[in-house]
């Protein structure tokens, strides 16, 4: 969801009510921020490194992706600590 356009991630998301509403379980990996705050340094400055590269892309609030995941009927189970600062979401319906 950082190397994507938010709207990019929003649609995603819509075909998870639609065309992909048989998916009942939904892990998402990746650097992400909490409630708008950067979780380490190195995220921070990878966020920069993707900002140069394409203003659309970026670190993004896991909060963010949970509500998003909500509106199309899951619930956010567990977030595991993974290495480099990376996180797996794991969502259920």
């Amino acid at each position: 969801c950082h190397i994507m356009p938010k709207e990019g991630v929003e649609r995603l998301f819509e075909h998870l009510g639609g065309e992909l509403s048989s998916v009942e379980r939904l892990c998402i990996y990746g650097p992400f921020n909490d409630n708008g705050h950067f979780t380490s340094d190195s995220n921070r400055r990878f966020h920069q490194s993707l900002q140069s590269r394409n203003s659309d892309m970026g670190i993004r609030d896991w909060q963010w992706i949970a509500e998003l995941a909500n509106q199309q009927g899951f619930e956010l189970k567990k977030m595991h600590a993974l290495p480099a600062n990376n996180q797996l979401l794991e969502l259920k319906r």
